[in-house]
């Protein structure tokens, strides 16, 4: 089931406490796109592309309303799992044939268990595990 999401207030680039998925920061900085091409999914499928060429992405509390907007579709695509922080301000994309999808939630996991908080996982995700 998908549920709405709430996006905690930006911080800005310069905090240096910034929290991921542990260390996991594969992040990407795109520009705003000219008002010509909005509206066509073009920022969808390159965000899409992204999780496709790097196997996942993560977003965070810096990550700009409209990039937010697009995580947001992305996470009811067949191709891509999901993983999402306790907060809910926090997504990570991972693509479903990414081939270290095990070893990345390792890593998660082991971050979700040391933080002692509860992350939200795809269910085609938990099923794979």
């Amino acid at each position: 089931m998908l549920r709405t999401f709430r996006f905690s207030k930006e911080i800005g680039w310069r905090n240096r406490e910034k929290e991921y998925f542990g260390h996991l920061k594969n992040r990407y900085h795109v520009g705003n796109i000219g008002h010509e091409i909005k509206g066509i999914g073009f920022g969808y499928k390159c965000y899409k592309a992204f999780v496709k060429y790097n196997g996942y992405i993560v977003s965070d509390t810096s990550t700009s309303t409209q990039a937010k907007n697009i995580y947001i579709k992305l996470l009811k695509d067949d191709d891509i799992y999901h993983v999402i922080n306790d907060k809910e301000d926090k997504i990570m994309l991972i693509w479903k044939d990414y081939p270290n999808t095990e070893k990345l939630m390792r890593i998660v996991k082991a971050e979700e268990k040391k933080s002692n908080k509860k992350f939200i996982y795809d269910d085609g995700l938990l099923k794979k595990l």
